[in-house]
């Protein structure tokens, strides 16, 4: 393991490399997300010399429920196996509230890694991916009258259900 990783709190200046890097793992995550997420949170990295990002992770706590997350530990391919993961990681759970539960959606790809660190499985998360999108008509009030367009007062009542 490599402890020399000198893993820092990234910010707004950030936000464009941040992008780049996880754009690089096929996450889409748009700009303004990874923005959200420096407001709602904290970020981790570490960069080389030069200042390119070589690993991030991010938490984003939700004080109000007591909950925090964690999540988008990544780590370039050639710094595998060094420890900045765990790096990445621990820095994570050093910033989460004393009082908070954390929550960790892992990859198999990571599990290892968490269980390292403590974390148990309790779940299983699926993901569906479509391939393609085809339109089957018109689904509006006439044909399904319990299904209608949302509009701006049904805002918070779409929070509250995600």
């Amino acid at each position: 393991m490599n402890d020399s990783y000198k893993v820092e709190r990234l910010t707004e200046t950030d936000v464009k490399a941040i992008h780049a890097f996880i754009c690089d793992f096929d996450w889409d995550y748009s700009e303004n997300d990874v923005r959200q997420i420096l407001t709602t949170g904290h970020v981790f990295g570490c960069k080389d010399d030069k200042g390119v990002l070589l690993g991030c992770a991010a938490l984003i706590t939700y004080e109000k429920e007591n909950i925090a997350t964690l999540g988008l530990v990544m780590v370039d391919p050639t710094e595998r196996g060094r420890g900045l993961g765990r790096q990445l990681t621990v820095a994570c759970v050093d910033a989460v509230p004393e009082s908070a539960s954390t929550i960790l959606i892992a990859t198999g790809q990571g599990q290892p890694l968490y269980e390292k660190l403590g974390f148990v499985p309790v779940s299983e998360v699926s993901s569906y991916v479509c391939q393609d999108v085809g339109v089957w008509g018109r689904v509006d009030e006439r044909n399904h009258p319990n299904i209608r367009a949302y509009d701006s007062d049904d805002f918070e009542a779409v929070v509250r259900v995600d």
